[in-house]
């Protein structure tokens, strides 16, 4: 069978995926002709996520970015006409609908003439497969993992065998009420069955991450799948929720089958820099920390990677930091402990927060802090709680996002039932400049003004501070005050 499979990408957001690039795999396993269109270096917009973060002082300015010298759509069409599949199957994140959607619309007359039939996947589908389902073209909708069960399908499909009954899937059925067959859920994935992600169907540019202000050549590594953690303003409690009469939510992959994936991956790819993918690697199990430690100390190529600050211990850390851990991101989120505890359900103190970074530059590890502005209910005094920690912990790096009511998170539905949001409303890219949320006190230019100058009332002294102020404002005066205190930045940060 011949299948494209396309990744919705943000552009210049350089991390292989885990879902479409193990179904290519496992597709080419069962000896399928399968090609791959991704969306990464294209123009989508004025300014990609990469540029958005450069400019909020989060890291040094990545300079010139490569984009593709021809129109996205127009490059899709030539790759459909040229490769006539069987089957075409997107990838979509919320941020990336839209993106989906205008490739689909391009090809819409392509689909129906040759009989294409269309598929998608990704976290926003198992959330919200409703939204998928009014878009006439699309005929399978994956609402599980599919990394097993899509190549049977595609293998029923071919062999003009019943497929409705694939557990996973809603499957079109112009004979049924409604106009689709639900299929409940299938088990898990056992990650430890998957493939190593293979970045060669991505190009070489996308193995070149920009980390600590150059690039470098990456790979990527799945480490573990899921979340033990509840935050409210995260999707990862409702799958895992879903997941409870099917399998395990939180995986941690075996240490045998990580010790052949980074074998056969640095032998293949010869990388000076690994990206582990785990939402919280230090809440593994101590005795797996340990094994892992002993396999992967005979590699000690740099690494990143991240977790929670209540993971975080001496002892860990100083492994870590022996298997050459160059970089760490932990979440802060807001710096008000009981807003945090209370509302984002996370219920660290600023105590742990202050003893984690301290532990990370006893090791010298270098770690970024994530906070997110504009919460329900947040107030600028809570903002302010957040520059004072980080005014404390000193972080090499900062990661300011815009909050954004994802599909299937519970804040999504406290914005819905407060008119803050729309019910219907599709999430944009919180690195962009786009605040969703109204009669919450804050309007968007006040949020992307503090977004930007976060990093200034952290780093430069505080007698500046009315100065800062000043910066936030999105006007041709605050532009000119805010570039001037980027120069006294960049020489703080020997960014210059």
């Amino acid at each position: 069978m011949k299948i494209l499979l396309v990744y919705c990408n943000t552009s210049h957001e350089i991390t292989v995926p885990i879902g479409i690039t193990q179904i290519r795999s496992m597709l080419l396993r069962r000896g399928d002709s399968v090609e791959l269109f991704h969306t990464t270096f294209y123009k989508q917009r004025e300014k990609s996520t990469e540029e958005k973060r450069a400019e909020g002082l989060q890291f040094k300015d990545p300079g010139k970015l490569y984009y593709e010298p021809a129109d996205m759509c127009e490059d899709f069409i030539c790759k459909v006409e040229e490769f006539e599949p069987d089957m075409i199957g997107f990838s979509v994140l919320e941020p990336t609908y839209n993106i989906f959607t205008a490739l689909l619309d391009s090809i819409r007359g392509v689909v129906e003439k040759h009989g294409i039939m269309v598929a998608v996947g990704g976290v926003y589908a198992r959330l919200a497969p409703e939204q998928f389902a009014k878009n006439k073209s699309v005929d399978i909708i994956a609402t599980s993992e599919s990394e097993e069960t899509f190549p049977e399908l595609c293998h029923k499909i071919e062999n003009k065998e019943s497929y409705y009954d694939i557990p996973g899937y809603w499957i079109r059925d112009a004979n049924r009420i409604g106009g689709w067959k639900i299929n409940p859920a299938i088990s898990l994935v056992d990650i430890n069955r998957m493939p190593p992600l293979d970045p060669t169907p991505y190009g070489d540019r996308f193995m070149m991450k920009p980390m600590m202000g150059k690039l470098r050549k990456a790979i990527s590594v799945e480490i573990s799948r899921g979340c033990p953690y509840e935050c409210t303003y995260c999707a990862d409690p409702v799958m895992a929720q879903q997941a409870k009469l099917i399998g395990k939510y939180l995986r941690f992959k075996s240490i045998p089958k990580l010790e052949e994936e980074y074998d056969q991956l640095i032998s293949e790819f010869k990388p000076d820099f690994i990206y582990k993918l785990s939402e919280t690697f230090l809440s593994a199990p101590n005795k797996w920390l340990l094994d892992y430690y002993e396999v992967y100390k005979k590699y000690k190529i740099p690494f990143w990677v991240e977790s929670r600050p209540e993971t975080i211990n001496d002892e860990k850390i100083r492994l870590l930091a022996d298997l050459n851990c160059v970089r760490f991101s932990m979440g802060l989120e807001s710096g008000n402990e009981v807003f945090r505890r209370t509302t984002l359900n996370r219920g660290y103190t600023n105590a742990k927060l202050l003893e984690a970074a301290k532990t990370l530059k006893k090791y010298g590890i270098s770690f970024t802090c994530n906070l997110i502005l504009g919460f329900p209910f947040e107030t600028r005094s809570m903002i302010s709680d957040g520059i004072d920690i980080l005014r404390q912990i000193q972080p090499d790096g900062i990661s300011v996002f815009l909050f954004t009511p994802y599909f299937g998170s519970v804040l999504r539905e406290v914005c819905v039932d407060h008119d803050m949001i729309d019910p219907d409303l599709i999430c944009d890219d919180y690195f962009q400049d786009v605040y969703s949320l109204r009669n919450n006190g804050f309007t968007q230019d006040e949020l992307v003004g503090l977004r930007r100058t976060i990093p200034l009332y952290v780093t430069l002294p505080e007698k500046m501070f009315p100065l800062i102020k000043k910066a936030e404002k999105l006007t041709d005066s605050g532009n000119d005050i805010f570039n001037k205190l980027k120069e006294d930045f960049y020489d703080i940060k020997g960014w210059a």
